[in-house]
């Protein structure tokens, strides 16, 4: 029987090359063939490419693309995933990762907004409402990295690492007496984890592996008894998260040595990614994407625009809530009463009223569908906020609009400033300050191109844009 390394070179080539890195190092330990086969460098060029949105065909300032692979592992899931945004009370952030190959650093920065025109005009067919014009500038906010992640083997040993699963960052805003340190998050809880939702990031409006928030008071000490419990929830609470991590920061004035502080909840946040197929708009789904949305006095602010899939439950439905009244109310007989006790107190510890928040009507989207020019409107459109405000805090649904077919159309704009745009019933959601007293009002969406959206707000008789945002020009170098 022939073995492996009985293969020819280009072979064993094209087997190696299928399999993920530390895959490959694990072969390269068993014999001499395998390790000199993976010592081949276009083989951990491929492997580093995997990660990256522009082929790079240079190691940069590294003398190998094993070396340059190795120097970042096991960071390469953040330029891989791109987009981040954080749970930072009521604003959020969102960022993009990236790879600098002329300085070999992983860095992030900060996608920011600038308005260009903020003076109103009157809408022609009723002079008592005001449209805003919303065409924004958007920059990466490159003086202050939020990320930087560099090669450990070239930092001064008082600024490499703490440990293993935690990174520290010299930047320039550490001269400020600000500092920075990136952390792994480990133990993926799933998707839909049965788990108090103030818990978890992203929240459940936002589909996608869930992690915990550690900045919550009651997850913040890592021998507290709900973390313990919430940690057994989780496959494999050793495994590193590739779709979250933690950032903290902390002021130190001090003329020593940085360390960490001892309580630094009060300054960690909580990135997560989102999964490509959430915002890439296909034929069935041509409005999907990033958008950026004008907010008024709150500014700019960046949405998820998600069309859920036919018979999808949306988050914080009636019918959602029905399931979770019967979970809290219903029996488990495979469980004693103080493990069911522990659980709901878990999944729901603010009592039911926790799932009450302005619920929106049951409706059913129907699955007709219309094609204008090769673009489909079927099924249910969400405005789902990245970065918030404090009437309306991040990872909320902003809009929703339950059926962008025949059966939510309302008409086909013929005004001089919306011609031809399709008008939708949508419903807006509104909150007084610190996300009080919210409810949903009535609101007219208009589906303007799949680039272009604008949103009647009915009772505010105003008129807001929303564009869509290329991700992708921002990683470039």
């Amino acid at each position: 029987m022939r073995q492996l390394t009985d293969l020819p070179d280009e072979l064993l080539q094209d087997v190696l090359s299928l399999l993920p890195a530390p895959d490959v190092v694990s072969v390269s330990a068993t014999c001499r063939a395998l390790y000199r086969q993976a010592q081949d460098d276009k083989l951990w060029e491929r492997l580093v490419n995997a990660n990256l949105p522009h082929t790079i065909t240079k190691p940069g300032p590294f003398s190998s693309f094993r070396d340059l692979y190795s120097a970042h592992h096991p960071y390469w899931f953040l330029p891989r995933n791109k987009i981040w945004f954080s749970d930072n009370e009521y604003t959020g952030k969102l960022i993009i990762a990236r790879y600098d190959n002329r300085r070999g650093v992983i860095e992030a920065f900060r996608l920011l907004a600038e308005l260009r025109d903020k003076n109103s005009v009157e809408w022609k067919s009723n002079p008592e409402v005001a449209i805003q014009p919303f065409n924004p500038r958007l920059r990466l906010w490159v003086d202050d990295p939020v990320l930087e992640l560099r090669n450990p083997e070239r930092l001064r040993p008082q600024d490499r690492q703490y440990s293993p699963d935690q990174f520290r960052m010299s930047m320039a805003s550490q001269s400020a007496g600000v500092c920075s340190s990136f952390s792994l998050s480990r133990g993926s809880l799933g998707i839909s984890p049965r788990v108090r939702n103030d818990f978890l990031w992203p929240p459940v409006t936002i589909p996608g592996e869930k992690s915990l928030r550690r900045n919550h008071e009651l997850l913040a000490d890592d021998k507290s008894e709900t973390l313990q419990h919430i940690q057994k929830l989780s496959d494999n609470p050793r495994q590193i998260s590739e779709t979250s991590f933690y950032l903290r920061k902390w002021l130190h004035f001090g003329l020593g040595q940085v360390i960490l502080p001892r309580q630094p909840g009060d300054h960690l946040s909580i990135f997560a990614t989102l999964d490509p197929a959430l915002y890439t708009p296909t034929k069935e789904k041509p409005f999907q994407g990033i958008w950026i949305g004008d907010y008024n006095f709150h500014g700019c602010e960046f949405l998820l625009f998600l069309q859920r899939d036919t018979g999808e439950p949306a988050p914080l439905s009636n019918n959602a809530r029905r399931h979770l009244r019967s979970m809290l109310g219903g029996t488990r007989p495979d469980w004693d009463d103080e493990d069911e006790e522990e659980e709901v107190s878990l999944l729901n510890g603010r009592g039911e009223d926790a799932f009450e928040r302005a619920s929106l009507p049951d409706a059913q989207a129907s699955n007709d569908v219309d094609e204008i020019d090769g673009v489909k409107f079927q099924g249910r459109l969400e405005g789902i906020k990245l970065t918030g405000d404090p009437n309306i805090p991040r990872g909320e649904i902003s809009f929703v609009a339950e059926d962008i077919g025949p059966k939510g159309l309302i008409s086909v704009s013929q005004d001089e400033e919306f011609r031809g745009a399709r008008v939708v019933n949508s419903k807006g959601h509104i909150a007084f300050q610190h996300y009080t007293d919210d409810r949903w009002v009535k609101t007219q969406l208009f589906l303007i191109s799949p680039d272009c959206v604008a949103q009647y707000w009915e009772p505010m008789r105003h008129i807001s844009y929303f564009r869509r945002v290329d991700i992708d020009q921002f990683t470039k170098i």
